[in-house]
């Protein structure tokens, strides 16, 4: 048995199928595919998927997930990323739509409403709420130190919505003139700069 066959045996299984089946989402364009596809791109027994995910409704909330707390992630480093709050807000903005438009099929799966969500899960749910906590707490920030104006819901919203929408259009095919990361890292602090504007 080779070496990438081995390491199936550890503790990356889950993130390995995680991986492949996220490539399979991207590469496809949709869902439309099989545990036993999904193994055989992970090099993987067809039997391999079903001990980490009981059926394909559990693997798409998988990705989803890792959706999730990657952009968590991603909205969290944009927040130790400066002192100033605005700078915090506007690389949040930019953060979340390259997060976003970098994997536009799982974008539209976290954001679809399609995925069957278990109420009692409490793991995917804070997940899939934690990325606009950290939203939160930056504008929050802004509030206590009086450079926001408003409702703190109100304005998160107004942040959120306006930096989605903009991943949305993009990943949809809109034509928003965005040749290349540089065109969309500028076209996002533009933007994020307009909303704060009236948040002042």
């Amino acid at each position: 048995m080779n070496d990438k066959k081995d390491s199936y045996h550890k503790d990356n299984l889950h993130q390995t199928l995680l991986e492949a089946a996220t490539q399979l989402l991207e590469e496809k364009g949709s869902s439309e595919f099989s545990l036993r596809e999904l193994a055989r791109v992970a090099g993987v027994s067809h039997t391999a998927p079903y001990r980490h995910f009981k059926d394909k409704s559990a693997l798409l909330r998988g990705i989803a997930q890792q959706g999730f707390d990657e952009l968590h992630d991603a909205m969290q480093a944009a927040r130790q990323s400066h002192e100033d709050v605005e700078q915090q807000l506007v690389e949040a903005g930019v953060s979340y739509v390259l997060q976003t438009v970098s994997y536009p099929e799982r974008t539209r799966l976290m954001f679809s409403g399609m995925l069957e969500i278990d109420p009692d899960d409490d793991v995917f749910i804070q997940s899939c709420c934690s990325a606009y906590d950290v939203l939160r707490l930056i504008i929050q920030t802004g509030i206590d130190q009086s450079i926001f104006k408003g409702d703190l819901d109100s304005i998160t919203l107004a942040a959120w919505s306006s930096v989605h929408g903009m991943s949305m259009l993009n990943t949809m095919g809109v034509n928003l003139d965005i040749k290349n990361e540089d065109d969309l890292k500028q076209r996002a602090r533009l933007l994020a700069k307009q909303v704060i504007n009236g948040f002042k």
